[in-house]
C-alpha cells in the first residue's frame, strides 16, 4: 500500500504526463486554450474542481475554486503566477500543484491567471493587486482578514519616567465586498517601564469602506473611522478617529501608500489634531521570503496649538525607515520592523521602536505554509 508520501509523488507524475504535450505550446493560443489544455484536468473545465475527480480521490486534496469571487480577488495575480510556475511546494501549498515553468513562457502563465481571474464573473470585491504592505502608521486602503500584534517602545534618554511600552492586538475582518471590521484591544506600561506595570487602557472598534477602487491602475481609496474607548479612570478623553486611506502602484516595483485622519476627543475636538502620512515602499523579490523596505513621513498638526512659552509647533514631524520581512513560504505570516524619528520637537521623545506580527489568517493556518 502507498503511504501519502508516494500517493502525492504518483500524482504528480499523472499529472506532468497529462500537460506534457503542451510543451509545445504556441505562443498566439489564448488563456482560456491554455487553461482547457494544461489546468482543467485538475481544476475542471469552468473552474470549479470536481469532488469526484479520481486525482484527487486518494490524496484528500481539492484544488481551488475559481468561481468564487472572493477566492479570486483575495490574492494578487503575482502570487498566483509564482504558483503556476513554480508550483505549489514552492509557495507552501500542495506539492500536487505541478510546476509549469519547463511548460509554459511567462506570458503564456500571464494569459491563463488573466482568464483564471474572469472566471468569477462580475463582482465588487476589490483586486487583491492592491493589497499592499502594511505600513507602520498609515492606515491601508485594502479591506483585510488579518491579525496584527503591534508592538511599540518609545525611548525617553532625559526622563527614563517618560518610556513606554505599548503592546496592540488588532483582529481584522472583511465582510460583504467592500468592508472591514477591525476591533484593537490596547495595552500600556508607563511611568517606569522596569517594573512591568500597566493595563489594557484603550478598546478601539473600526470600520471601513473601499469607495474607490481601478484595477487596470491599481489605485484603490477607503473611508473609515474608529472610536477609541479609555478604559482606565484618567482625565482623557473617547476619541473619534475618521480617515481616508488611498494607494496605488508606481512601478513594478514601487507602491505609495497615503492616510489624512483627525484624532478629536469627544470632550473637547480642540485638543485633538490632523494628521497627514505616506509611506512608499519597494518590492524588489516576488517571493515571500523576503525584504520589503519603506520610508514613511508622518506630519501631525495640532487643532489648538495654545499660547505662550508651550505653544505647540504648527506641525510635528517624524520619519519612519522601516521594512517587511516574510517569515514562511507561503507568505501569510509577516513581520514589520521600523523606527519613528522625530524631525522636530525632538523634546516629545528619543525614538519610538516598531515591530509588527502580521497574520493573514485568510491564507491559511498560523503554523502552515512554513
Amino acid at each position: 500500500m502507498f503511504t501519502n508520501k508516494f500517493k502525492s509523488i504518483f500524482l504528480v507524475y499523472i499529472l506532468s504526463v497529462s500537460i506534457s504535450p503542451t510543451i509545445q505550446a504556441k505562443e498566439s493560443f489564448s488563456g482560456k486554450e491554455i487553461y482547457q489544455n494544461n489546468c482543467a484536468v485538475c481544476h475542471g473545465p469552468i473552474g470549479k474542481p470536481d469532488q469526484d475527480n479520481p486525482l484527487f480521490g486518494q490524496s484528500g486534496v481539492l484544488p481551488a475554486n475559481f468561481t468564487d469571487p472572493l477566492f479570486s480577488s483575495r490574492e494578487p495575480g503575482k502570487d498566483w503566477f509564482m504558483v503556476v510556475k513554480h508550483g505549489g511546494a514552492a509557495k507552501g501549498f500542495s506539492e500536487i500543484m505541478p510546476a509549469f515553468k519547463d511548460v509554459l513562457s511567462d506570458r503564456d502563465i500571464k494569459k491563463v491567471i488573466n482568464y483564471v481571474k474572469g472566471l468569477a464573473g462580475s463582482h465588487r470585491y476589490p483586486s487583491g493587486d492592491m493589497n499592499f504592505i502594511l505600513p507602520i502608521r498609515t492606515k491601508k486602503a485594502f479591506p483585510e482578514d488579518e491579525i496584527v500584534w503591534k508592538f511599540r517602545f518609545q525611548d525617553d534618554a532625559n526622563n527614563s519616567k517618560r518610556d513606554q511600552v505599548r503592546n496592540v492586538i488588532e483582529i481584522e475582518k472583511r465582510i460583504f465586498e467592500r468592508v472591514q471590521l477591525s476591533l484593537e484591544l490596547s495595552h500600556k506600561a508607563d511611568d517606569g517601564v522596569d517594573n512591568g506595570s500597566g493595563n489594557i487602557d484603550q478598546i478601539e472598534p473600526g470600520i471601513k469602506y473601499v469607495v474607490y477602487d481601478d484595477p487596470s491602475r491599481q489605485v484603490i481609496s477607503s473611508v473609515g473611522a474608529l472610536i477609541a474607548i479609555k478604559t482606565e479612570e484618567s482625565n482623557s478623553s473617547d476619541e473619534f478617529i475618521p480617515y481616508i486611506a488611498a494607494a496605488g502602484r508606481l512601478s513594478e516595483t514601487l507602491t505609495i501608500q497615503g492616510t489624512a485622519r483627525s484624532t478629536l476627543p469627544l470632550r473637547k475636538f480642540s485638543n485633538g489634531n490632523v494628521e497627514l502620512s505616506s509611506v512608499v515602499h519597494w518590492s524588489p523579490s516576488s517571493w515571500p521570503r523576503s525584504f520589503k523596505p519603506g520610508l514613511e513621513l508622518v506630519s501631525s498638526f495640532p487643532i489648538d496649538r495654545g499660547t505662550g512659552p508651550g505653544r505647540k509647533s504648527f506641525s510635528q514631524l517624524s520619519l519612519i525607515p522601516q521594512t517587511q520581512i516574510g517569515l514562511n513560504k507561503r507568505g501569510q505570516v509577516m513581520l514589520n520592523l521600523g523606527a519613528e524619528i522625530p524631525l522636530n520637537d525632538s523634546g516629545r521623545y528619543d525614538y519610538r521602536w516598531y515591530a509588527y506580527l502580521i497574520w493573514d489568517f485568510a491564507d491559511g493556518g498560523l503554523f502552515s505554509g512554513w
